[in-house]
């Protein structure tokens, strides 16, 4: 779902006359995805008497973060991992069976060697450049077929839009909406945090653990 549509049905359930009912947009960006390091359970959010939201885990009660400990890491995060070059491999879904995997290899593997040996026969002038342009054309459709079959739909709609292995990444995931960062940080990572230990009240970043998938 995009921005747009996301929003467009955000402002349906908040029209003034509806019917009470659970919002489609979590009140906490973490809750129920954050892992409790202690007993496995995961946090969920609520406000300190000061105001501040806290992630804490309501299965043990021995795990707690301060909202805007953990968030700005995750988001940092995030946007780090998406900004690597080879981002664009997250698009690629696991194949499972590995004879289909080395088919579509292979396949690939030869349809490139056949782009270059279109190039090398037109520098020789053994084609002309309307023969070229049809050939490219043609494997370049088969190349196209192949890499769908390699890309898992669900990813394609989590990352849909967001320039993977670029620098402009970071922006764009600074204006996610908070369920659209939910997905993706769910796709990419399994997040725990882990107890206090000895520092006691000052936050050690360690405690933040991601575990990418």
């Amino acid at each position: 779902m995009d921005e747009a549509t996301f929003w467009a049905a955000q402002a349906v359930l908040d029209a003034p006359g509806r019917a009470p009912g659970r919002k489609s947009v979590r009140r906490h960006l973490l809750t129920g995805l954050a892992g409790c390091g202690k007993c496995g359970n995961h946090l969920a959010g609520s406000y300190r008497t000061d105001g501040q939201v806290v992630y804490v885990c309501k299965a043990c009660h021995g795990v707690a973060i301060l909202a805007d400990n953990i968030e700005p890491i995750l988001y940092h995060i995030v946007a780090e991992r998406l900004a690597m070059p080879d981002a664009v491999d997250l698009l690629r879904r696991e194949i499972h069976d590995a004879a289909e995997a080395e088919t579509i290899r292979l396949e690939l593997e030869t349809l490139y060697g056949e782009l270059d040996r279109l190039a090398v026969e037109r520098a020789e002038g053994l084609l002309t450049a309307r023969q070229v342009k049809i050939s490219t054309d043609i494997v370049n459709a088969k190349i196209t077929k192949l890499q769908a079959r390699q890309q898992d739909q669900e990813r394609l709609r989590v990352f849909d839009g967001i320039p993977l292995g670029t620098p402009q990444v970071a922006g764009m995931i600074a204006e996610l909406s908070p369920d659209r960062f939910r997905a993706v940080l769910d796709v990419l990572a399994e997040v725990v945090v882990q107890p206090v230990g000895k520092s006691g009240r000052i936050f050690n970043p360690e405690r933040v653990q991601v575990n990418w998938r």
